[in-house]
């Protein structure tokens, strides 16, 4: 389990018009969760139809940050100018991995 506090960097990627907002996330809830906000005060970040790239990279080489798809913003993101974006996924990835013999199953002696 993921227990520490870890500083993930986002980044959002209009891919239409090419503009992008970073931000680090380290603000840890109750929950183990995260949460960010993006802002664009000049609201010209997104409309409809645009289509969003979400990418996210912890600094901890023995965690990662599963992809998430892009995202299309549709006329109830514009209205209330909010997006709600998919939850992001960390897994840890092993620091060493090891192959060992096999065994016969005393149950099924082939192995």
């Amino acid at each position: 389990m993921l227990s520490c506090i870890l500083k993930i960097r986002v980044t959002v990627k209009n891919l239409s018009t090419g503009a992008s907002l970073d931000a680090v996330l380290g603000t840890e809830l109750p929950e183990n969760a995260y949460s960010g906000t993006f802002v664009d005060f000049n609201r010209h970040f997104a409309k409809i139809g645009d289509v969003l790239e979400i990418v996210a990279h912890s600094p901890n080489a023995y965690v990662g940050v599963r992809p998430v798809p892009p995202i299309v913003v549709n006329a109830e993101d514009v209205l209330t100018s909010r997006i709600k974006l998919p939850d992001l996924e960390l897994f840890e990835i092993p620091s060493e991995t090891e192959l060992l013999a096999n065994y016969a199953n005393p149950f099924n002696p082939e192995t």
